[in-house]
């Protein structure tokens, strides 16, 4: 989809606001994850929409309620969230599941709950209560019938903060033989630890600079 492109994450991470959202609509942003954010890493990814404004048209609906999801680059949808944010507003977490970051007002802590983020580049939609996510091409329909202005997006990170370890392949938070072994099945064709693969340079095919890659990796520890 159409989207505003907020660039690669960095530990000052991003905010962006949309200054009026039409009625019944979405709006997008893409940003890029520069390494594997997992669970039991160190690295976390979390996002939401605190200080949107959304107005209410009926008795049914509330005021201030937005939601957001996130699909990846092939148009799968990864996670969505309604109110886990202060107020009504919407947030996602992910990686850093060995840490807690604090909540936004009332709202629920960021714990890394919504699961690993594979290297790639993400789509996240927003848009005011009534939005439908569907599992797949970034497909989405409105049953409401709010217009959110202003509409405000944050992501936030610890890249550049701390290092990832790539050699944790099983993203437990140390790297050990089960780490190597898990890898190994992964290269052999086996099911893969979630969301990982066995290309572990990133090149878009698995061989044997990826095995070569891995042993120095694990060798070279965290």
């Amino acid at each position: 989809p159409a989207s505003t492109y907020l660039g690669t994450l960095t530990a000052a991470g991003f905010t962006s606001t949309v200054a009026t959202l039409p009625h019944s609509a979405v709006s997008w942003f893409s940003f890029d994850v520069p390494a594997f954010v997992c669970q039991g890493g160190p690295l976390f990814v979390d996002m939401d929409t605190f200080g949107s404004v959304t107005e209410s048209n009926s008795a049914s609906q509330f005021s201030d309620d937005t939601v957001v999801a996130l699909y990846d680059s092939m148009g799968l949808l990864l996670g969505t969230d309604d109110d886990d944010c202060g107020g009504l507003a919407a947030q996602l977490s992910f990686g850093a599941g060995i840490g807690v970051r604090p909540p936004i007002a009332d709202g629920d802590p960021f714990t890394g709950s919504d699961g690993c983020l594979p290297p790639g580049r993400y789509y996240a939609a927003v848009a005011a209560a009534g939005m439908r996510f569907e599992p797949a091409y970034w497909t989405t329909y409105t049953d409401g019938t709010q217009i959110t202005t202003p509409l405000v997006f944050r992501v936030r990170s610890n890249f550049g903060q701390v290092s990832p370890c790539p050699a944790d392949f099983n993203c437990d938070g140390a790297v050990d033989f089960f780490d190597y072994d898990d890898f190994v099945t992964c290269f052999e064709g086996a099911p893969c630890p979630t969301g990982k693969t066995a290309d572990f340079d990133n090149d878009g095919s698995a061989d044997c600079f990826d095995y070569d890659q891995f042993v120095a990796a694990f060798e070279a520890g965290c």
